[in-house]
């Protein structure tokens, strides 16, 4: 196996196996093609290039493990899949950040985050009159 990853990672399915897969008990579940630890041992053996060295041989690592899944005892699994989800939440960010720099370089030279909001906000409690406000069949309140 080469280390191109697989054309567009499904980052999702991912996330999906290991959610179902806890659901059920930890009981390595078969799919429709393959076994969860066959799956993931497929997907995780193939980390996406853009990855930093490191983070491909934490993969790759985790992948060498659930060839061992159908052996380790529950408790085991649980921790394993565990450590899988935070491992690809931890890669996705990364992978992120390396596909996207343009993205995330325009958002972050935009408005401080909250101000649009607040002006709409504003604008809104400033349109409003005692009369809006009050709900039909009451008359507005005295001033």
């Amino acid at each position: 196996m080469g280390d191109a990853p697989p054309a567009n990672l499904d980052w999702e399915r991912l996330q999906k196996a290991l959610t179902v897969e806890a659901e059920r008990g930890f009981n390595d579940l078969e799919g429709r093609q393959q076994r969860f630890s066959e799956f993931l041992y497929d997907r995780l053996n193939q980390p996406p290039a853009p990855l930093a060295a490191a983070e491909r041989a934490r993969w790759r690592s985790l992948a060498e493990r659930y060839e061992t899944y159908p052996d380790l005892g529950f408790a085991a699994r649980q921790h394993l899949v565990a450590e899988t989800r935070r491992t690809l939440y931890d890669s996705r960010r990364q992978w992120e950040q390396q596909t996207q720099p343009a993205a995330s370089k325009t958002s972050s030279q935009s408005a401080p985050a909250g101000t649009a909001q607040r002006s709409s906000v504003a604008r809104n409690r400033a349109s409003r009159s005692p009369q809006s406000t009050v709900k039909s069949g009451q008359s507005p309140p005295s001033v």
